[in-house]
């Protein structure tokens, strides 16, 4: 029978987020953006974005004029989220036929709560 040798210890340590397999949990802020118009918009900011970053799991919120964005996502953008950032911005000041601002929108990582 072949042995396992652990190298990284048992990863159980508490108040520690772990992210195997390459996953990250994430928050985009939009501040000063209302999307409550873009929900369930096709063709809208909120779906422009979500196409980006291809998650595996998200949720939309507005709270208090600004916007959020909650995400599992893998690959490529979760080791390297200002990527990620820089190509939400880059969809611009004039985003869908409601014209959304997300040019101002930050990517950071979402501590497990």
């Amino acid at each position: 029978m072949a042995s396992v040798t652990r190298v990284n210890g048992a990863l159980t340590a508490l108040d520690t987020d772990y992210y195997p397999g390459g996953i990250q949990y994430i928050q985009i802020q939009i501040l000063g953006v209302d999307m409550t118009a873009e929900a369930d918009l096709e063709g809208g900011a909120l779906e422009a974005i979500i196409k980006v970053m291809n998650p595996l799991a998200y949720r939309c919120k507005v709270q208090g004029g600004n916007t959020y964005i909650f995400a599992i996502i893998d690959g490529a953008f979760s080791n390297d989220l200002g990527f990620l950032e820089d190509e939400i911005q880059r969809l611009g000041s004039s985003v869908g036929p409601n014209s959304v601002d997300v040019s101002g929108a930050t990517v950071a990582v979402k501590l497990l709560d």
